[in-house]
């Protein structure tokens, strides 16, 4: 289903319905099914507000009209001074949540307003949610259980605080590029082939790729770190491609392949529900042609090197 979405999005778009509750302080989206195996899934996006529903409210599902016709997001419709939000529903075609409550901060005082999304089965437990959050205390309670998930979830997977925080930083690399962590512009600009270049090693190329060359048994920890890197990212919610590319002379480049397929695949076997390959590869450099080596190298986000230390020293 979300390989589908990923390459059909506008598609994917027609098949969601959208509702506003009454006093606008919630907007429930509904996907309708494609097929009788999809699940079921929905979702609520809602405010809460200490004060009730005293506020001016508002919300709109329809990205065309909250960004109008001719604009961007920066320069949209809806912060336009006096601008108000329209309150179109149902099968808006590109389908937004947003919501809007005007406040007035008396001097010396504050206002809070939580907003939640919470996906779930059904209206019904989307309603259940809202009733079991609508309550001052809940973001605090909420808050305190992330935090403490944030702090047992890397030691499970073998990383320190100190680690955990280093890979939100070599994520924002991953969005956003660095040209220190890539190859130099020259040899991009000479190297990049078409997305068709990646396809013999079975990687899309539609996701953010993180790449590690190695050409020694020894760096093997190396891979290991990067590897629970990426497991780490993908419990983020952030889908990278980790592609391990294997450089070892011929005579000595079935060993080391070995050792880092069963690394990839104790990797693997901890996200069965992503599929077989759980945006992991393990190539051999003397089995790509030069297209595709050069290719694989000028698209990756970051490309590091076992030989030039660990991940945090490069």
């Amino acid at each position: 289903l979300e390989a589908s979405d990923n390459a059909h999005p506008a598609f994917s778009k027609m098949f969601v319905e959208t509702e506003i509750s009454a006093n606008n302080a919630a907007i429930f989206a509904t996907r309708r099914k494609r097929e009788t195996s999809e699940p079921d899934i929905a979702m609520v996006h809602f405010v809460t507000d200490p004060s009730g529903s005293a506020r001016d409210a508002e919300a709109e599902t329809d990205r065309r009209a909250f960004i109008g016709r001719g604009r961007t997001i920066v320069d949209a419709a809806a912060f336009d001074p006096g601008a108000r939000l329209g309150g179109h529903s149902g099968f808006t075609l590109d389908p937004v949540a947003s919501l809007r409550r005007q406040v007035r901060v008396p001097a010396n005082k504050k206002i809070s307003l939580t907003f939640w999304t919470v996906v779930g089965a059904g209206r019904a437990e989307l309603d259940e949610a809202i009733a079991r959050l609508d309550h001052p205390e809940s973001f605090a309670r909420q808050a305190m259980l992330a935090w403490t998930r944030s702090q047992v979830q890397p030691r499970h997977m073998g990383l320190s605080l100190t680690d955990a925080a280093n890979v939100q930083k070599l994520a924002r690399y991953l969005i956003y590029p660095d040209p220190f962590l890539r190859l130099p512009a020259e040899s991009i600009a000479s190297g990049l082939g078409k997305q068709s270049s990646l396809w013999p090693t079975s990687i899309s190329g539609d996701f953010p790729i993180f790449l590690v060359r190695i050409g020694d048994v020894a760096d093997l920890e190396i891979v290991a770190q990067a590897l629970r890197f990426q497991e780490y990212m993908r419990t983020r919610g952030m889908m990278i491609d980790f592609v391990v590319v294997n450089e070892q002379a011929s005579s000595y480049v079935q060993d080391l392949q070995r050792a880092v397929e069963t690394l990839c695949e104790n990797s693997r076997l901890r996200g069965k529900e992503l599929g077989p390959r759980q945006h992991i590869f393990a190539v051999r450099r003397d089995l790509m042609d030069e297209t595709t080596y050069k290719t694989l190298l000028a698209v990756a986000r970051v490309v590091l090197h076992t030989r030039n230390g660990t991940i945090f020293d490069q």
